[in-house]
């Protein structure tokens, strides 16, 4: 979803989050700053 909604992927943090059966699961980072360029949602509207 972050994706489709232009932010970029920053990386992946390996053991971040604790999951339902009482082990880690990792997680995506997601991104964006003021400098990248203004994203044009319109053509990415779900079909």
């Amino acid at each position: 979803m972050a994706q489709r909604c232009s932010y970029a992927l920053e990386g992946t943090l390996r053991g971040a989050m604790p999951g339902g059966d009482g082990g880690m699961r990792d997680i995506h980072l997601h991104a964006r700053i003021a400098t990248d360029p203004v994203p044009d949602l319109t053509a990415r509207a779900a079909p």
